[in-house]
């Protein structure tokens, strides 16, 4: 029965997170528009506080649903861009949870850990998007035909400068969020406050 409940919890939290991602670049779009939207990546946060809070597989989901949703309620992004940020932030969420996974073993300090995990993730991430992105964006085909390097690293960088600002601010304060959201959230066996209180 308790593990019932922890689905269940666990299946609300990101239907949570879904919902505020979309919320947050609702307004953020509507202050800033298309650019501040692109700038300081709304959507990232739901993805980004399910894999570090709940798990790698919750990130994933959250990550793949949040510009889904936000195209069926709003129109934005459209298609094929919402297909494409959900490969992204969907690559993101689950390596936020699974390096968060990884680092919680190595370290014993609960900042360490959320901060290392953040940066881990988000370098395996981009990656891993990267790599991904390469194939689905049909305008890459010819410089991956021509030159995997070169089409990667125009990838890899394009999508991180363009969003830097976000990055930077998400890495500085989402793990504060997720250390705060874990003193509230009790998930047995996935309470981040409880695996991190060891120190």
């Amino acid at each position: 029965m308790r593990t019932d409940l922890d689905t269940l919890k666990a299946l609300l939290l990101d239907a949570v997170f879904v919902a505020t991602a979309v919320v947050l670049a609702t307004v953020i779009h509507s202050v800033g528009g298309k650019v501040a939207g692109t700038m300081w990546v709304p959507m990232w946060w739901g993805a980004f506080v399910a894999g570090m809070l709940i798990g790698p597989i919750h990130g994933l989901v959250v990550g793949l649903l949040t510009p889904l949703v936000s195209f069926i309620v709003r129109g934005i992004p459209p298609y094929p861009f919402w297909l494409i940020f959900a490969i992204e932030i969907g690559i993101y969420g689950f390596m936020w949870g699974a390096s968060s996974a990884i680092v919680r073993k190595i370290t014993k300090n609960r900042y360490v850990d959320l901060y290392s995990s953040s940066v881990l993730g988000l370098l395996m991430g981009k990656i891993a998007a990267a790599l991904v992105l390469m194939f689905v964006i049909p305008s890459l085909a010819p410089k991956v035909a021509s030159n995997f390097f070169v089409a990667f690293m125009s990838v890899l960088v394009y999508w991180t400068l363009k969003s830097l600002p976000g990055i930077i601010l998400l890495l500085a304060v989402g793990p504060i969020v997720v250390l705060q959201l874990s003193a509230i959230v009790d998930m047995a066996g996935n309470n981040l406050k409880s695996r991190l209180e060891s120190d």
